[in-house]
């Protein structure tokens, strides 16, 4: 037994005119198991132009039923300092059916649960899904952007919901908004966007930029991927939103050199130009991935830490 991967194996077929049955034999004794297979053309590793697969018992009338199963569909949201850019992406990673309709339509929701209502802001049909004789390509497509205003003062309690029509299919993606979630990442822009002028002494400049880039793609990315615990997301915005507004420390100080409380600092290694993320405490503490990487979330079950997240050592600073 071994893990599925993909084009593991390469076999080589001499196949001339007419039709020609696949089968495949497989042998597996318990457990779970699942097949992948690509038919490319030897000369450029693309699908060929000259042969197609038939599924036996599929006519014509499914090629919008399989082409629907076979699409991912998903919504980036980017967040600014006074709206959200949505982002459409639908990908056939399997590729499509010959002849399936692929035409997709989008409408944008506010959703506000408190008061249990659905306001739509807008609609628009966005084409085909582009393809060529060979394949299929990625359909990429910058939704209008909503204005935070549109929210008025609900935005705490409100959504945008998406509802993707493709082959006779609606899929619905859910994104959650919230105002202070927004005006951190508003002010970290603002801070980046001016960074180079800053003039005050730091510790590292390339571990503070670094830093507040993290923080930055942190809280986007639980909003972009329809944060599951929004309360959480809410809390870590409100710590960056304080630690930027906080009189710690003289004016034109560093302020990461400033705090002693648990932080979590990003820098970009030397050799590799990889970002590597560091913790920082007051105390001496060694903790588990689940303890320390989420910066005191472990009570949160619903929120995992990140993956690359490492088990680390906090050390106590020198003057603390």
């Amino acid at each position: 037994m071994r893990a599925g991967r993909d084009d593991d194996d390469m076999a080589r077929i001499d196949l001339s005119a007419g039709d020609h049955p696949i089968v495949i034999r497989l042998h597996q004794r318990t457990g779970r198991w699942d097949l992948r297979v690509r038919l490319l053309d030897e000369r450029d590793l693309l699908p060929p132009d000259s042969v197609s697969l038939v599924l036996p018992g599929a006519g014509s009338g499914n090629g919008a039923e399989l082409a629907a199963s076979m699409a991912s569909v998903d919504v980036e949201l980017q967040t600014l300092a006074d709206r959200y850019v949505p982002a459409l992406r639908v990908q056939f990673a399997g590729g499509v059916p010959a002849n399936a309709p692929l035409a997709v339509r989008v409408s944008a929701w506010v959703v506000r649960s408190k008061a249990a209502t659905r306001t739509r802001l807008y609609d628009a049909a966005l084409g085909d899904v582009p393809r060529t004789p060979r394949s299929v390509i990625d359909l990429r497509a910058q939704l209008p952007p909503v204005i935070a205003s549109e929210f008025g003062e609900a935005e705490d309690d409100a959504s945008l919901e998406f509802e993707v029509e493709l082959a006779g299919k609606t899929t619905r993606i859910a994104r959650p908004v919230r105002a202070s979630v927004r005006r951190a990442l508003g002010r970290i822009d603002k801070v980046l966007s001016r960074f180079e002028q800053l003039t005050q002494a730091m510790i590292d400049r390339d571990v503070v930029r670094a830093t507040l880039q993290h923080d930055r793609d942190r809280l986007e990315q639980f909003i972009s991927s329809g944060d599951k615990d929004p309360a959480a997301t809410v809390e870590e915005a409100g710590a960056i939103e304080r630690f930027h507004r906080s009189p710690r420390g003289r004016p034109g100080s560093d302020r990461h050199r400033a705090r002693s409380d648990p932080a979590r600092l990003r820098f970009t290694s030397r050799w590799s130009h990889a970002p590597v993320r560091r913790l920082r405490s007051s105390f001496l503490r060694l903790g588990s991935r689940s303890q320390v990487a989420d910066g005191g979330r472990a009570a949160r079950p619903q929120r995992q830490a990140d993956a690359d997240d490492p088990v680390v050592l906090w050390r106590r600073r020198p003057g603390a």
